[in-house]
C-alpha cells in the first residue's frame, strides 16, 4: 500500500510540473535593458518531459524590415514556483559573456533582470509578454 502510495504521489508531482512548466510554453517577446538601451528579445519556450527548453533571440527591427542578429539554446534552466532562472551563453558557452536571468511570472507577463557572469556587471532589466 505504501509503495502505491509513493508511486502516486509522484505521479502526481509529475503531472503538476508538466502543467506549470506548460503555461509558460510559448513565443514571449520584450526588451532587456542595458544601460538604458532596449534590445528587442524573443524567449521561445517549450515544456519538454518535465522540463523547460527553449531559445533567445536578439531581434533587429525596423519599420521596414526585421533581422535576427543572434539566436541562442538557453541553458541551465530552473523553476520554482513563479520563478524562472536560466543562462544565455552568448558565445556558445557558459563564460563571462553569458547572461543570468531571474524571471518572474507576473499576471501574465515574465519580469525581472539578468546580468552578465564577468564580475562587477550591471544588473540588466527584462520584461517579456506572450505572444499569439
Amino acid at each position: 500500500m505504501r509503495t502505491i502510495l509513493w508511486i502516486l504521489i509522484g505521479f502526481f508531482t509529475l503531472c503538476c510540473g508538466c502543467a506549470n512548466n506548460a503555461e509558460l510554453a510559448g513565443r514571449w517577446r520584450g526588451f532587456v535593458v542595458a544601460e538604458g538601451k532596449p534590445t528587442l528579445v524573443e524567449l521561445n519556450l517549450r515544456a519538454v518531459n518535465n522540463r523547460i527548453e527553449g531559445t533567445f533571440v536578439i531581434i533587429n527591427e525596423t519599420r521596414d524590415s526585421r533581422s535576427i542578429v543572434g539566436s541562442y539554446e538557453i541553458v541551465s534552466v530552473s523553476r520554482s514556483g513563479n520563478k524562472l532562472n536560466f543562462t544565455v551563453p552568448i558565445t556558445g558557452k557558459v563564460d563571462d559573456n553569458a547572461i543570468a536571468f531571474e524571471l518572474e511570472l507576473d499576471k501574465g507577463d515574465l519580469i525581472g533582470q539578468g546580468h552578465e557572469l564577468r564580475k562587477d556587471s550591471q544588473p540588466l532589466s527584462a520584461a517579456f509578454r506572450r505572444r499569439e
